[in-house]
């Protein structure tokens, strides 16, 4: 907005919702001096202020606009500086009170803001639609990029993928076979369970997954599992390696 906008329309909505009633805007100038004179009620208790407002955002307000709000003629014990930037260390001394003196207030350009959105000047709320995001507890990969319409127990009675010389998926069916897969050690080593646990579970293809599943949520494990696997299933010289 314009300097003008501000020192009236923008400054009356402002000051009433400071709690000022009685806002009578001065003839618009540019030389400083009163932008507007307010009268404040709580009660029975009335008091009178002088306004000026300062739309200034690449210099600060100095003491001398203190001095001259506290200088002014006029009935108002209170002074009060509003501006859309900052105030110098010196202009912040002068306003502290100080006795039989007209107080004077600052506001800067952080507090004015504040002021506008608590009060909803020149913002207003909007509804917004609701946000769905991703659930990562359903998104998460547990069998380390898996095609998920290929199960274990699937490929289970899949000689050919199980027989590639280079493994890629970790199947529960590899654990437990120190031939062509993880000995019962290395499953324990890698899954973190005990060497018993583990021998219990490979008896059982429910507990069996427990321990792949185990070794597939972390990705570093997955990888050493992965690649001991294929180590074991290196093919014979002039072997062809079959399909994966």
């Amino acid at each position: 907005m314009n300097w003008r906008t501000f020192e009236s329309t923008f400054l009356t909505r402002v000051l009433e919702a400071l709690g000022f009633q009685d806002v009578r805007i001065t003839q618009a100038t540019r030389d400083g001096g009163a932008d507007a004179r307010v009268t404040y009620r709580r009660g029975i208790v009335e008091a009178l202020a002088i306004v000026s407002a300062k739309r200034w955002t690449t210099r600060t307000v100095g003491v001398e606009e203190v001095r001259m709000l506290r200088g002014l003629p006029g009935n108002e014990d209170t002074a009060i500086v509003v501006t859309t930037g900052g105030f110098s260390a010196d202009a912040l001394g002068e306003s502290r009170p100080s006795q039989n003196q007209r107080a004077v207030y600052l506001i800067d350009g952080e507090q004015l803001v504040e002021i506008c959105k608590r009060n909803q000047i020149g913002v207003k709320k909007v509804q917004l639609p609701d946000l769905l995001v991703l659930d990562p507890e359903v998104t998460r990969d547990p069998g380390g990029g898996e095609d998920p319409d290929e199960t274990d127990s699937e490929l289970s009675d899949a000689p050919a993928a199980y027989d590639a010389p280079s493994a890629r998926r970790l199947r529960d069916e590899m654990l437990g076979d120190s031939e062509r897969g993880l000995s019962a050690e290395e499953v324990a080593e890698l899954s973190g369970f005990a060497l018993s646990t583990v021998r219990n579970y490979l008896s059982d293809p429910k507990k069996r997954k427990t321990l792949g599943d185990a070794i597939r949520s972390n990705a570093q494990n997955r990888a050493r599992a992965l690649q001991i696997v294929s180590e074991r299933r290196e093919p014979a010289s002039g072997e062809w390696p079959g399909s994966i």
